[in-house]
């Protein structure tokens, strides 16, 4: 991780200790190469892929596709293959309705396809066996591991250094590198850290909830960085899906009362600590109070524009244009932000700063209307009806409610504006989590070879 921390402050040459590491992986822990994969390829405020001036989504889908042509198929593999190929005939069909030409809307629409990376890890294992017990427990460490980095940039650094490539010091234009590393050590100001650095937690919430109990230093090691990120629509989305993963109603219901009572005196501390940027400081306080007082029958477009951190601001107009092209159906396409295509422009008085008021309108935060605004309420079908299809695929393997686990965890973190199934760099996560899913029901179907027996270290 520290090399890959110099990656991120940009020390190009730290590429070639991670490329050591990661041949040392493959060979002595096939576990850790799977994972560490995963990490490089959603950044997780380590690194920023854009970083390497080459589309990496573009090339990772090429050598997802080249495995997937030469991989064996048969069983589920084959199911697989043929959803994600009429998955890619919609996408494109829908794509034909936009104003922009296909080949330019490629780019956009292979971001949709990235779960197809689940390959990966499958092909890393192929013939081999698969502990998922053991995946879980070195998950769990890299967890601990970038818990400890967040923590240590939040509290002691008060900036960007361990976890370098924070998206929202990057829009600040407050993102360091060797150059210019923006940190105040010691100065005990606990600046808001977004919470990508922490996504490594949803690949930790099924196994939690299932298989281990922890400490309660080691659940506040896990939990005061979720505080610190000061991000009260991530938090929710993690609470929620380890709630559903809980086995029984009764423990339903102790973990609801915990959770209401929890809940409740952090919204009354936060009342106390004075307001920032006109957000309270742990943001608990005036999420809730955005919908608490907001009387739909007298609020007008500016009242609704404040919702979910002026995510409203982004969202009405653009719908609004949508609606006013007759593309609800269909959707904008898939338009690149460097577009010229003048019908797709317009003027959001919504927001505070008028140099932003002219925009494409097709981009917002919230998943679930970024699919609509891209391709329509049938593309938001056909997303949908495709994920829901993989879950019905798989539903007879062992742990197939890990891999629902962390598909309905980042379908409510991007309705929230992080990730969600239409990213790459929470795809990727989605895709391991499949991929993990398909390893360790293996020895539950005849689809696959024999497995030869896999401990790490040994060399096969």
């Amino acid at each position: 991780m520290l090399s890959a921390t110099m990656c991120g402050l940009k020390l190009y040459f730290a590429w070639l200790f991670i490329l050591v590491i990661l041949i040392n992986r493959f060979i002595n822990n096939k576990y850790d190469f799977i994972i560490m994969l995963t990490i490089l390829g959603c950044g997780m405020q380590l690194i920023d892929l854009s970083d390497l001036y080459f589309p990496t989504s573009s090339v990772i889908f090429c050598i997802s596709v080249i495995i997937f042509v030469l991989f064996k198929r048969k069983g589920i593999m084959k199911q697989l293959s043929w959803w994600l190929l009429i998955y890619l005939c919609c996408l494109i069909w829908i794509a034909h309705y936009s104003l922009e030409s296909l080949p330019k809307q490629m780019t956009g629409l292979l971001r949709y396809m990235m779960v197809i990376s689940f390959i990966i890890p499958v092909s890393v294992f192929s013939g081999l066996e698969f502990d998922i017990r053991y995946f879980f427990k070195r998950v769990l460490v890299f967890a601990f591991l970038f818990a400890g980095f967040f923590m240590m940039d939040v509290c002691i650094f008060n900036g960007a250094f361990l976890l370098p490539r924070d998206q929202s010091w990057i829009y600040y234009e407050m993102a360091s590198d060797i150059e210019n590393i923006n940190i105040m050590p010691f100065a005990f100001i606990f600046p808001r850290r977004w919470p990508q650095g922490l996504y490594i937690y949803i690949l930790c919430i099924y196994p939690l909830a299932r298989m281990y109990k922890l400490s309660i230093f080691q659940w506040l090691w896990l939990v005061i960085p979720i505080g610190l990120s000061r991000t009260f629509t991530y938090t929710i989305g993690l609470v929620i899906t380890y709630f559903c993963c809980i086995g029984t109603p009764r423990q339903w219901l102790k973990y609801a009362i915990v959770g209401l009572v929890g809940f409740t005196a952090l919204y009354f501390i936060d009342a106390q600590f004075p307001e920032y940027d006109g957000s309270s400081t742990l943001r608990i306080k005036s999420s809730v109070d955005q919908f608490l007082y907001l009387d739909l029958d007298k609020a007008d477009e500016e009242d609704l524009a404040e919702l979910g951190s002026t995510r409203g601001a982004q969202i009405i107009p653009k719908i609004e244009h949508l609606l006013s092209m007759g593309k609800q159906w269909v959707g904008f396409g898939f338009i690149r932000s460097d577009s010229n295509i003048q019908a797709y422009v317009i003027e959001n008085d919504l927001y505070n700063n008028p140099d932003m008021a002219e925009e494409l309108a097709t981009g917002v935060e919230s998943m679930p209307f970024q699919i609509v605004l891209t391709i329509g309420i049938i593309g938001l079908v056909i997303v949908l009806a495709f994920y829901i299809g993989i879950s019905w695929l798989i539903r007879k393997l062992p742990h197939c409610g890990y891999f629902n686990s962390v598909l309905w965890c980042l379908f409510i973190i991007g309705a929230s504006g992080f990730g969600g199934w239409i990213v790459p760099d929470t795809l990727y996560i989605l895709a391991l989590s499949l991929g993990v899913v398909i390893m360790d029901g293996r020895t539950s179907t005849s689809d696959f070879a024999p497995l030869r027996p896999y401990y790490p270290g040994s060399r096969l």
